[in-house]
């Protein structure tokens, strides 16, 4: 538990903290939070799904090990940052059926017009909730890390008063760089930002333990991602095969950004990657143009990606842009990308919100809270 000196005493007398950093009230006493703060450490151990129990599926063993080792990853990368991680249990991840998953979802005022959300983190019920898509182990341990990483984010709640009545509902304030009006309906400001945060994150922990979580065709995929980058560039620079002049320089720049950015995982890099390492060395060329032409012609086929592509390109685009105009305060963007990974699980974002506001304008922070926010 990071937040107020309040809370942290009371954490200090549970053996286990709920999900929580802080509770924003001038007007609640301290017995007020405490009744707030064990009534969140019910939730946060019971795991109550209610009559949606039903519709709950078992974790596989594979899943199993997936979950407690995103636990151990997340937590490390954590302290790259000099922060500290939520101690998470397992049972905090429930998959559930689609139909059990879509009334979780209705009930929490959701929308998921599209049906394409797989999971939620949910602050209110202490846990995160997955849809049963039968997913492979790659998409399945990337999405754990996401959601773990959203529920060790910076959390803090806000009494909200009742209409008529005397008493107060408790709701989520902040989820890591997420800030939601109090009525359920309302909008959530910077929650493109929050997204783009959580997933650079997860891209680097999947990356960095992947070999640990699949062994070697995690490494194979990613020798092979990382000599199709190299390829591509000494093409752009006019070096390479002039075989591959048939693909327009914006199609490889655009593959080779997404290659760099947002690919998980290549099927048949293992064939592709013995072939390129076995042929002589004036074929091999030939075998890299193959392997890119097969994978940017079956790309949805071939790759397994990322998630919340355009929320991390807007982050990247926003982080160039305050580096180019700041140059002189900071070392790399990395040291611009860290702040906001900072203010996402510390809670702090001013220091982001005096570096926006004094790179553009006066409102021009607040203004990103809303083109990035989701509701009407």
């Amino acid at each position: 538990m990071k937040g107020s000196p309040e809370l942290k005493k009371i954490a200090d007398n549970l053996e286990r903290p709920p999900a929580l950093d802080r509770i924003v009230s001038a007007d609640m006493t301290e017995e007020e939070k405490n009744e707030v703060v064990l009534e969140l450490k019910k939730r946060f151990d019971s795991q109550d799904l209610g009559d949606l129990k039903e519709g709950e599926v078992p974790l596989t063993q594979e899943q199993e090990l997936y979950v407690k080792a995103a636990d151990a990853f997340i937590d490390e990368e954590l302290e790259h940052y000099g922060l500290h991680g939520r101690d998470l249990p397992p049972n905090v991840i429930h998959v559930l059926r689609p139909g059990q998953f879509n009334k979780f979802l209705s009930r929490r005022k959701l929308e998921d017009p599209k049906n394409n959300t797989a999971a939620i983190t949910s602050a209110m019920d202490q846990m995160i909730v997955f849809k049963d898509l039968q997913q492979g182990g790659h998409k399945f341990f990337s999405n754990v890390v996401h959601e773990k990483s959203h529920l060790k984010s910076f959390i803090s709640f806000n009494p909200v008063a009742i209409e008529g009545t005397e008493d107060v509902n408790i709701v989520a304030r902040r989820l890591g760089w997420n800030i939601e009006e109090t009525n359920p309906e309302g909008k959530t400001f910077f929650h493109g930002i929050d997204e783009a945060v959580i997933e650079t994150l997860s891209v680097d922990i999947v990356r960095k333990h992947g070999g640990e979580a699949f062994g070697q065709e995690f490494d194979t995929s990613e020798k092979l991602r990382h000599a199709l980058i190299e390829y591509i560039g000494s093409i752009i620079r006019g070096s390479g095969s002039s075989l591959a002049t048939a693909e327009s320089q914006k199609e490889l720049v655009e593959f080779k950004e997404f290659l760099e950015h947002d690919a998980m995982f290549l099927s048949r890099a293992e064939e592709f990657l013995h072939s390129y390492e076995s042929a002589e060395k004036d074929k091999k060329d030939l075998i890299l143009l193959d392997a890119l032409g097969s994978y940017m012609d079956k790309r949805p086929e071939l790759i397994e990606e990322f998630q919340y592509r355009y929320e991390r390109k807007f982050l990247r685009n926003l982080i160039a842009t305050l580096y180019k105009e700041n140059e002189s305060q900071f070392q790399s963007e990395e040291d611009i990308e860290r702040l906001f990974i900072k203010g996402g699980f510390d809670g702090n974002i001013m220091p982001v919100a005096r570096l926006i506001e004094g790179t553009f304008r006066k409102g021009s922070f607040r203004k990103l809270g809303e083109v990035t926010r989701t509701g009407k």
